[in-house]
């Protein structure tokens, strides 16, 4: 029902526009790294194109807008919130941040626009559903999944990235790849996601060579690159100290050490890996890892509480405030909350 609406397709020939006059962002709107250099500088058209407008709805703010219209709807349909029995819980996804951030980046009129857009989205749905199920029937958590990183070439407002660059990992991947050649293996079976994965393990095995021989000297070529800030066994990882160690952590939490990656590469604060040519994230700075987490509701304190919250924290702070005892063993701690 929701979607004989198309809701997407009515978006055909409307543009994004800013929300605010011009002098209320202090972001220039001159940047041809956005975008991959094209539709980079505001107003925004979306395609005349129906079907176009349904698949460019992506980038923009509107999508927001129409999920948490679907939201609202699926909490009618399904009467979310309308039982004084049971607790029910209700989880969105709001992307367009993510989606404007990767094609604008994190400096960008665009990206400021985004979030005075999904603020003021959130606030009305919030009033929904308050008008919907009353006050004090509705509590709050929101998060995100990472932050991102500013283009190199360009220097943040935001963010010191003075120095950042550009690392090409190709020097490493030759030299192993040339290894594997000579010892009898064939190259396809490594491929560079996340690090240096293995593919095929068997192929090492009929060789008689052990891979992490191989991500070794992979480890070992990285360290001569500038750009580099480390390289590391995974194995070697495990063993570090992960309270002191922030990269060694986030990285092991990202990736088992019995898995398919055997080692991976720490590059230098805001650097870019060659080719990239998006706003991006995945590299175990504070920049990439830290989000904000938000409670709201009855029950809950306003203000600020500093930054010892974790995403972890928040299963275990909910199950307090419900009164609910979680059913297993929980990586997080409540929070304190109450007034």
């Amino acid at each position: 029902a929701f979607n004989a609406r198309r809701g997407p397709q009515r978006l055909a020939g409307r543009t994004w526009t800013p929300l605010l006059a011009a002098d209320r962002y202090a972001e220039p709107d001159s940047n041809p790294l956005e975008s991959g250099g094209t539709d980079y500088v505001f107003p925004h058209p979306m395609p005349a194109d129906s079907a176009a407008a349904a698949r460019a709805v992506k980038d923009t703010p509107f999508m927001d807008s129409l999920t948490l219209a679907f939201a609202l709807a699926g909490v009618r349909t399904l009467g979310l919130g309308a039982s004084n029995a049971r607790t029910d819980l209700l989880a969105v996804s709001l992307s367009s941040t993510d989606a404007v951030g990767h094609k604008y980046g994190p400096d960008s009129k665009e990206v400021h626009d985004q979030i005075l857009r999904v603020d003021r989205y959130l606030g009305a749905f919030l009033d929904s559903l308050q008008a919907m199920r009353g006050a004090g029937r509705l509590i709050g958590a929101l998060t995100a999944d990472h932050g991102v990183a500013p283009y190199p070439e360009w220097r943040s407002s935001w963010y010191a990235n003075q120095g950042a660059q550009r690392v090409d990992l190709q020097p490493a991947w030759r030299v192993v790849r040339a290894a594997m050649q000579a010892a009898g293996v064939d190259s396809s079976a490594v491929a560079s996601d996340d690090g240096f994965r293995v593919t095929d393990v068997a192929a090492f095995r009929r060789a008689g060579v052990d891979p992490d021989a191989m991500a070794a000297l992979w480890v070992r070529e990285l360290r001569r690159l500038t750009g580099v800030l480390r390289a590391d066994l995974l194995r070697d990882l495990a063993a570090a100290d992960t309270v002191q160690d922030d990269v060694a952590r986030r990285w092991l939490h990202m990736l088992p050490v019995d898995g398919p990656v055997r080692a991976v590469v720490t590059l230098a604060p805001f650097g870019y890996f060659a080719g990239v040519n998006y706003a991006t994230h995945g590299q175990p700075h504070d920049y990439d890892t830290r989000v904000p987490i938000i409670f709201w509701g009855p029950g809950i304190a306003r203000g600020a509480r500093g930054s010892s919250a974790r995403v972890v924290d928040m299963a275990p702070t909910l199950a307090a405030l419900l009164g609910i005892t979680p059913l297993e063993p929980l990586d997080g701690r409540a929070l304190p909350l109450r007034p």
